[in-house]
């Protein structure tokens, strides 16, 4: 019934519209509509002309617009609302593949210094990167430090 207090009524003229029709899919007995929205009401009676029945506290048509603008905000906020109270947050532990755990230790000295001859110090940072190495300035260091890292 909350819903039915911000709809409005369109009046036309009862002789030329008389018993029951139908405009833009709005029923109509009389000239008198079933309730419909303030903005469909609007529309209808710019091309077929009426008197609007406002809703308690609507001075004008807009007015009627306005109101039932902020009934359908309400709403939604509340159902919005509703639904977080009713929804269980759940945590969610975000597991590494095996393959990113293990890779972690991959790293030899000897894997390290095969890096070192293809790639070069460039490639050894890189590597000193993914597992979290900080410093370094010579091969040997990021070496040092990315085995250290693994540990």
């Amino acid at each position: 019934m909350e819903q039915l207090k911000h709809l409005v009524r369109i009046q036309l003229n009862p002789e030329q519209y008389p018993g029951e029709s139908e405009i833009a899919s709005v029923k109509f007995v009389d000239g008198l509509s079933e309730p419909i929205l303030p903005r469909v009401a609007k529309r209808i009676a710019s091309n077929f002309g009426g008197e609007f029945v406002l809703p308690e506290g609507a001075e004008n048509i807009d007015q009627a617009i306005v109101m039932q603008s902020q009934h359908e905000v309400s709403v939604a906020t509340a159902e919005f609302f509703a639904i977080q109270e009713r929804a269980p947050v759940e945590e969610q532990v975000v597991q590494q593949p095996e393959a990113v755990q293990s890779k972690a230790n991959a790293y030899s000295a000897e894997s390290l210094g095969e890096i070192a001859d293809k790639e070069g110090i460039k490639g050894l940072r890189e590597v000193a990167r993914e597992v979290g190495a900080q410093g370094g300035k010579s091969i040997a260091e990021l070496i040092e430090n990315i085995l250290a890292a693994q540990k």
